[in-house]
């Protein structure tokens, strides 16, 4: 079917005819259109079209009554259907399906609020809370107070946001900043008031608050003597923003070995490589020193890491026999066999 989502507002008396192509098929095309609550005030034009119509266009009509029906908003579904013939029998297969959306406001003020982002960069939190006026009246104050509580539930801060107002049948956003500084690294959560004239509800939205560091989170921890050896340290971001041009260098051994430069997103996690070549370097434990390079910091980490000694692999030499050589000396052994039992049999006879 042509033409994707569809919409109508509520107005009273109103008519209003949507058209459908139906396309792409090789059989017959059953329609049906259900509409909820609203099914009494839609009509089709027709409910079947033949393969061989060559006018595939088929049309919905809405007309609302009067008086408004139950706010809210509303879908009417719209499908199109292959009719499938198997013999005698007869089956469906949906084809396509589509829908209507017929919005019916409120009296009076009425808002649907969303909190639609609480995000960090640096050390400020930013946040946006949106709110549609699905009411027939104008919204004169749109505000929000949100609460700030850590992991264990307590209070630990509060912000405020910006006001306006809401058209009927429009939507706003209001935001807010708090500086961060300070608090501990892990998830808060942010409960958000918001305030629309004389009514109040309540929305939440979960954040992070990072640090600028990165964690080795883990490396390489074994190698095999005598080949170069792939050494990989996993690094991780714990700031809430990306962290660009981060390197890391290990020592060991009397060696300095340097990694490519990467980034690293917020709060994500990145394999770093470095190559160790062990063809000189004997079995044994070493002490290994990883730095993580990174702005103006650095993360180090001293450990351990272990270098075993080259596996020998030893393999039997296979040694094929053409299949007329293993013919011939199954025969072989059993006219052997044969000729044992032949003369056991003729010694018995002669005793």
């Amino acid at each position: 079917m042509s033409e994707a989502d569809k919409r109508i507002y509520f107005e009273p008396g109103l008519e209003r005819t949507f058209e459908f192509l139906v396309h792409s098929t090789s059989k017959d095309v059953k329609i049906e259109v259900g509409g909820g609550e609203l099914s009494e005030y839609i009509t089709v034009s027709r409910d079947y079209i033949p393969v061989n119509d060559p006018n595939k266009r088929f049309f919905v009509t809405i007309k609302f009554p009067e008086t408004a029906p139950k706010p809210g908003h509303h879908i009417i579904g719209v499908k199109a259907i292959e009719v499938v013939s198997e013999g005698r029998a007869m089956g469906t297969s949906v084809n396509v399906a589509t829908h209507i959306k017929a919005d019916v406001l409120y009296p009076g003020k009425y808002a649907e609020v969303k909190f639609d982002s609480a995000t960090v960069i640096n050390n400020t939190a930013f946040f946006t809370i949106g709110a549609t006026n699905f009411g027939l009246e104008k919204i004169n104050s749109f505000k929000a107070r949100i609460d700030i509580y850590n992991s264990e539930g307590n209070k630990v801060d509060t912000t405020y946001t910006n006001e306006k107002k809401i058209e009927s049948d429009k939507r706003e956003t209001v935001t807010a900043e708090l500086n961060v500084n300070g608090y501990e690294v892990g998830d808060y959560r942010a409960k958000a008031f918001v305030f629309w004239d004389n009514n109040q509800t309540i929305v939440e939205k979960v954040f992070r608050v990072g640090a600028l560091r990165i964690n080795i989170i883990d490396y390489t921890k074994e190698f095999i003597a005598e080949t170069i050896n792939k050494f990989e340290i996993n690094l991780q971001n714990v700031w809430n923003d990306a962290i660009e041009n981060v390197y890391v260098i290990v020592k060991i051994n009397n060696e300095e070995l340097r990694s490519a430069t990467e980034n690293i997103a917020p709060f994500g996690t990145k394999l770093f490589n470095v190559y160790w070549d062990t063809t000189k370097v004997k079995p044994g434990d070493y002490t290994v020193e990883i730095t993580a390079h990174y702005l103006d910091k650095i993360t180090m980490e001293v450990g351990k890491v272990k270098v075993i000694e080259k596996e020998v692999e030893v393999k039997l030499a296979e040694k094929k026999f053409p299949t007329f050589t293993i013919v011939l000396v199954a025969i072989a052994l059993l006219i052997i066999i044969i000729d044992i039992i032949w003369m056991r049999a003729r010694k018995k006879k002669e005793e």
